[in-house]
């Protein structure tokens, strides 16, 4: 800060500030950095945790059924996080029998299921006001078999 007291008149120096902008960005990067490890880390708990409620099998059972059922495939859902409506897509080869996506809370608990009657590339709308805000799992099972795992986020 620089004082002129002689004239009234007072002025701030805006390079004496730089110092403490660059400091505070730097500060604020390291809390970033944290939190999106956090976000991370909580996101791959939470995908544990619906696996384990789902049918009790470990990650590597699971990779090895998917392995079994080649070119089923589970994308995101578009847009993510949504509000309004979010496009789940999917690809399954031509013998499966029976599929379904199955929507599970934070807590593991299924909250809605899908049925697919398409033994092709599909897709189907979830609409935000059929669950409540929150973040789920969702899943792609086909003839018995978990195929994947993807996260949705509905806001409200």
């Amino acid at each position: 800060m620089h004082f002129d007291n002689s004239s009234g008149l007072y002025g701030v120096n805006y390079q004496g500030f730089i110092p403490y902008l660059i400091k505070g960005v730097q500060e604020q990067q390291i809390v970033i950095d944290s939190l999106s490890q956090e976000i991370t880390n909580l996101k791959n708990a939470l995908t544990d945790i619906a696996l384990n409620n789902i049918d009790n099998t470990n990650e590597t059972d699971i990779r090895e059924d998917a392995i079994q059922i080649k070119g089923a495939k589970l994308f995101q859902n578009i847009p993510n996080p949504t509000n309004q409506a979010t496009t789940i897509n999917y690809d399954l080869p031509k013998n499966i029998k029976t599929a379904s996506i199955n929507v599970y809370n934070v807590r593991g608990k299924m909250v809605k299921t899908i049925a697919i009657n398409s033994n092709k590339k599909g897709s189907v709308i979830m609409r935000a006001r059929d669950l409540k805000p929150g973040i789920y799992v969702y899943t792609l099972s086909a003839d018995g078999t978990l195929i994947d795992s993807k996260q949705m986020v509905i806001t409200k």
